[in-house]
């Protein structure tokens, strides 16, 4: 969801006129005031098998790829991206640890054949196989990248014969998760250089809901299963590495590897890139990772909260786009029809957007940082004690304009379909 030229999303309006996103921003400036375009796209994953291994250009190279291969690199701006589990989520992120890649290398006799035929040097081989320099992992992905498809399914077909596994996993224990990891992804892609890749050489994460990850420029990283938000700045640049049949650009690749473990002051394996909210108020939290472009909003409204309410609200001077997991009420700073103007007057005095949430709901929000503050605030909603009751979409108060419209983003960057009422 968002404005990139590659695949706006639709806003759907009344009588079910379709609008591009940026077209209605320009059309509605009260949204966004600064621009028609936003600054992030928003995002919402199920993900039923592995995505490719990938990874993002700083923005420098960025423009130097967009300049010089606009057919694979379509625009010039960077992807810093930000995932928050919804269910248990499995992904890799970053690099193993030397000690754990020496240990495959010496026990794996298939992987030691494909970095020799990807080229890497014997003796680094041996340097890997010690430990030492986390470089030297980079080198055992250039080279896995590099070698003959041929020899990576020769290699694949020996390690994934069931007396081979099970000799591997009663030799070295240690080995048994990376051995059915790999098992899973030659089932899904098989005998792509990406199985060894993802298996053996880096770090696998798993993220309890309301975990975050904030992946950083030139970190290599794929989701492998589990339902998650995502939100990244405006682009569509990927420099893929396997798991996929699409385009894979190694030479860029091991580049920009080699310039995330340089930046690393410590061993690149034990970097974290876990991002920890701020919770500012009741059931509010936020995820602000150290990019200009985005935050992300979490707002969780416990079952058993009082008479059910919680608002939440911050002042549009840019737009945001909130997903919610019940019918929710969005005020844009106008009159609310008559049975809202205590939650008007009481929530609202300033004038700014309001989010009027039941017990049980989560909504979150992609948002630009620093354009948008917010607070959170426990209460009723209604008379009744519950959520507040949505008089339907075809409902207006002509004498102040009010009107609720389903509303749907679509297009090539929303996975899911978003429908709610809304104001418009």
């Amino acid at each position: 969801m968002g404005t990139h030229p590659s695949g706006p999303s639709e806003v759907v309006v009344r009588s079910n006129e379709k609008v591009k996103l940026p077209e209605f921003l320009r059309a509605h400036p009260d949204f966004q005031a600064s621009s028609p375009e936003l600054p992030f796209l928003f995002k919402v994953l199920s993900i039923g098998m592995a995505l490719s291994i990938q990874s993002h250009p700083d923005l420098t190279r960025a423009r130097a790829l967009h300049s010089t291969d606009p057919k694979h690199y379509p625009d010039p701006n960077h992807k810093p991206e930000l995932c928050c589990a919804l269910s248990e989520l499995e992904c890799l992120c970053g690099l193993r640890s030397v000690a754990e890649v020496a240990t495959f290398v010496a026990q794996v006799d298939e992987l030691r054949d494909v970095l020799l035929a990807g080229g890497m040097p014997r003796p680094d081989i041996d340097a890997l196989r010690e430990g030492g320099d986390p470089m030297l992992v980079v080198r055992a992905i250039e080279a896995t990248l590099r070698c003959r498809p041929a020899t990576i399914k020769d290699a694949l077909e020996r390690l994934m014969a069931p007396a081979r596994l099970a000799a591997l996993a009663a030799r070295e224990p240690s080995m048994d998760a990376a051995l059915r990891l790999a098992g899973r992804l030659q089932g899904q892609f098989p005998f792509d250089c990406g199985v060894l890749v993802g298996a053996f050489l880096l770090r696998y994460h798993r993220l309890a809901p309301g975990e975050a990850l904030f992946l950083g420029p030139n970190v290599p990283h794929a989701y492998l299963a589990g339902d998650c938000v995502e939100i990244m700045a405006t682009s569509d640049n990927v420099v893929r590495a396997g798991l996929t049949p699409k385009f894979k650009d190694v030479a860029v690749l091991c580049e920009m590897l080699a310039e995330h473990v340089a930046a690393s002051p410590v061993d690149p394996a034990a970097r974290s890139f876990h991002c920890d909210p701020s919770c500012p108020a009741p059931h509010l939290s936020v995820y602000a990772p150290p990019v200009p472009e985005f935050q992300l909003v979490r707002l969780r409204v416990p079952a058993d909260c009082p008479q059910g309410g919680v608002s939440w609200c911050g002042h549009p001077t840019s737009a945001a786009i909130a997903i919610a997991t019940q019918p929710c009420w969005v005020s844009l700073g106008r009159p609310l029809p008559p049975a809202f103007e205590r939650i008007e007057r009481e929530n609202n005095a300033a004038g700014c957007d309001l989010l009027q949430l039941g017990a049980g709901s989560v909504v979150f929000a992609a948002r630009q940082p620093g354009h948008l503050g917010g607070r959170a605030q426990r209460g009723p909603l209604d008379r009744h004690g519950g959520r507040c009751p949505s008089p339907g979409p075809q409902v207006k108060n002509k004498k102040k304009g009010f009107g609720l419209v389903p509303t749907t983003l679509r297009g090539k960057h929303a996975n899911k379909v978003v429908r709610g009422p809304t104001r418009h």
